[in-house]
């Protein structure tokens, strides 16, 4: 039996001083990453957190590329000592380490820092910073596999996904550390679902959590009692998270309700705007709230946050929307990644859920409007191929169904839109954006006057947009985001058949 396994018996058997002792002097022998981490996980065990801190602390200054393990398990013993925001500087110094083992994308550490905050709600900065970490990293990950898995638990996107077992020749400790694993944010998760609309009861999602978190603790239970068992199980910074909420108060939390309105995003703290559709997006990724999150990063045009929110519902959802996808194309357009928005614009042509009226035209629509603009990327004739096979759906008689036969007939075909009951601007402001794209292709329109009817389009300070809900109509158009960008970026240069026309 090595120090280390002796150790990890007399610690676990409450002889602290002595294993302590024994892990000290295994990492004066030998200040391996191993041992400085068995080490800081037994003051952890022992409740020994200042000594915890101390250790990583120390550990990371001496260590020229500290692994994100220090960073998570120093940050793990302030958050215990009730020291959040002190927890919350050393995991975000620790956002770019690179963790030892089973977490080739960097995300293990964030998801950390998001389950600390939704099991301390008042940690609402430590969320959004979570938050925004994960999210360019969690459309990388690969569906319904590990460690993906794990962070569509946590956000509820996908369901509830099993945790996919190893195959035959590798199961045992790694197979049950992943169910752990994925218990635990099952069990976090859960918790947040108090945020659900009433009626709730905070106070039983309180104790709910305080019991899962006692069964995901308990070390006596048969997977445990091996010693290396035990070793992996406290390997995992999770598990001090679940022992400190397994014995501490049950927290109850507030639930402050939100407030979302468009103005404030308009004309008020673009930042705060965002904050607050996030924090109603992880409260419930419902369709709309998913939507209005998008349109929101969109509007202020931090395009890369759109481009990753919608590509991650795209990836993990439980149904596809042609609307994500069309949103998610728009980004990459206004990101000038022309060749990656009508990639997503085709792949959303075959979607499990449509517009309004069901034929799910809005991705067919928008790459025709891509064959005028970039005809060196989509022919029109692909374009105009794909709409006359929708052409042929019943369902094209609901908005936005009609601009098909609009935009394969010239402009020419009268647009019913005086008898919507609703979204009339907009609607209006959609057909007059194909009207200026075909005008401009038939060579009605100069590109400069093509640009100034893109400017009108995109200039929400006219009268129709003066309402609330007008102005948030216009914004959930895929065609506002790429009129606006057309507007501002005119000047590069654009095929049209054989010629490149450049703006004089």
């Amino acid at each position: 039996m090595t120090n280390n396994e002796q150790a990890s018996i007399l610690i676990r058997n409450g002889d602290k001083e002595r294993g302590l002792d024994l892990l000290r002097q295994a990492a004066a022998d030998d200040p391996s990453v191993g041992h400085l981490i068995e080490l800081g996980s037994a003051y952890l065990w022992a409740e020994f957190y200042d000594a915890a801190w101390e250790h990583f602390q120390s550990s990371i200054k001496a260590s020229p590329q500290p692994p994100a393990e220090f960073y998570a398990l120093a940050g793990v013993a302030k958050w215990c000592l009730g020291d959040s925001e002190t927890a919350a500087t050393i995991w975000t110094a620790g956002l770019g380490a690179i963790r030892r083992r089973d977490d080739d994308r960097g995300f293990r550490l964030p998801l950390l820092m998001f389950a600390a905050a939704i099991v301390r709600p008042e940690e609402f900065p430590l969320k959004l910073k979570a938050w925004t970490t994960l999210l360019p990293k969690l459309q990388h990950l690969q569906p319904k596999a590990w460690p993906s898995v794990l962070a569509d638990i946590t956000t509820g996107i996908g369901g509830q996904p099993q945790v996919p077992e190893l195959s035959p020749k590798s199961l045992g400790e790694e197979t049950r550390q992943r169910k752990w694993l994925a218990d635990f944010y099952r069990a976090v998760a859960k918790f947040h679902l108090v945020y659900e609309p009433p009626p709730f009861n905070p106070d039983l999602k309180a104790r709910e959590l305080k019991y899962a978190m006692q069964q995901l603790s308990d070390t006596t239970q048969t997977d445990c009692v091996d010693t290396s068992a035990f070793q992996s199980l406290i390997s995992h910074e999770e598990f001090f998270l679940a022992r400190f909420l397994a014995s501490a108060q049950p927290q109850i939390p507030t639930i402050p309700p939100i407030e979302v309105d468009w103005e404030n995003l308009r004309f008020g703290d673009g930042k705060q705007g965002i904050e607050v559709r996030t924090e109603r997006f992880l409260r419930k990724p419902s369709a709309a709230h998913t939507l209005g999150l998008g349109v929101a990063y969109l509007w202020t045009k931090d395009y890369e946050s759109a481009w990753n929110h919608f590509q991650y519902i795209n990836r993990h959802g439980l149904w596809t929307s042609d609307t994500f996808f069309g949103m998610a194309g728009a980004a990459k357009w206004c990101l000038d990644q022309p060749e990656e928005a009508i990639e997503c614009w085709r792949a959303g042509l075959k979607c499990d859920l449509g517009d309004a009226g069901g034929a799910s035209v809005g991705n067919y629509l928008l790459l025709f409007a891509a064959s005028i603009l970039r005809e060196d990327l989509v022919s029109q004739s692909d374009a105009k191929r794909l709409l006359h096979e929708k052409s042929n759906d019943r369902r094209i008689k609901s908005w936005p169904g009609p601009l098909v036969e609009f935009c394969l007939k010239n402009g020419s075909f009268e647009l019913d839109l005086l008898e919507a009951r609703a979204g009339i601007e907009s609607r209006r402001a959609v057909a007059r954006f194909y009207k200026s794209l075909i005008d401009f292709n038939n060579g009605v329109l100069s590109r400069d006057e093509m640009t100034a009817r893109m400017r009108e389009i995109a200039d929400t300070s006219l009268p129709q947009w003066k309402e609330d809900s007008s102005f948030s109509g216009l914004l959930r158009k895929e065609e506002f985001f790429v009129a606006r960008h057309e507007a501002s970026a005119g000047g590069w240069p654009r095929c049209r058949g054989s010629k490149i026309v450049r703006r004089p």
